[in-house]
């Protein structure tokens, strides 16, 4: 469960498709193939997830935000695309500046869930604009160990954030979680 810590309401994350199939290539194409036009079918499917998996509706949705150098050398957020999308979707605004990632980081494609875990661990801070006091959703493109949502989650309910839910495009299986 994410955000599991005292005073926080726990949550499973939710995800559309396991990350198997063709669905490793869609993810791939919108974050390293600038396929744009996938995120607006993309969210419109972790949308529907979103609204059965949250508890109540949302007053803003949070992506979580890239590594900064991944950020300037791509030129766009994958998460914040989809992000866009499940808001237009669910008629919600999108805070992109809810959340920073701080530090260096580094790819974690390869780490062990407990090396994820510490990597990410205070990786996440309030943004410029803070949603505090608000309903959030989560939004992220691949939920592998929970990590990275674990942290964003702990990192908003610092601000007097309610995470009422998270989405993914995809899950890893779960075996290599």
């Amino acid at each position: 469960e994410i955000g599991s810590g005292p005073g926080s309401s726990p949550f499973l994350p939710r995800a559309v498709f396991l990350y198997a199939g063709l669905v490793p290539d869609l993810v791939l194409r919108l974050k390293y193939g600038r396929d744009f036009a996938l995120a607006r079918p993309m969210g419109r499917l972790m949308a529907a997830v979103a609204q059965a998996a949250a508890t109540g509706p949302c007053d803003e949705i949070v992506p979580v935000p890239s590594l900064p150098a991944r950020h300037r050398a791509r030129g766009y957020n994958p998460a914040g695309l989809l992000a866009d999308a499940v808001g237009d979707a669910l008629q919600c605004p999108v805070g992109h500046r809810a959340l920073v990632r701080v530090g260096s980081g580094g790819s974690q494609g390869r780490l062990a869930p407990a090396a994820r875990r510490q990597r990410v661990a205070h990786a996440f801070a309030a943004g410029r604009r803070p949603p505090m006091g608000r309903r959030v959703l989560l939004v992220d493109d691949v939920w592998t160990t929970g990590a990275t949502l674990d942290a964003c989650s702990q990192a908003l309910r610092a601000l007097g954030v309610q995470v009422i839910a998270a989405v993914t495009f995809a899950r890893s299986p779960p075996r290599e979680r």
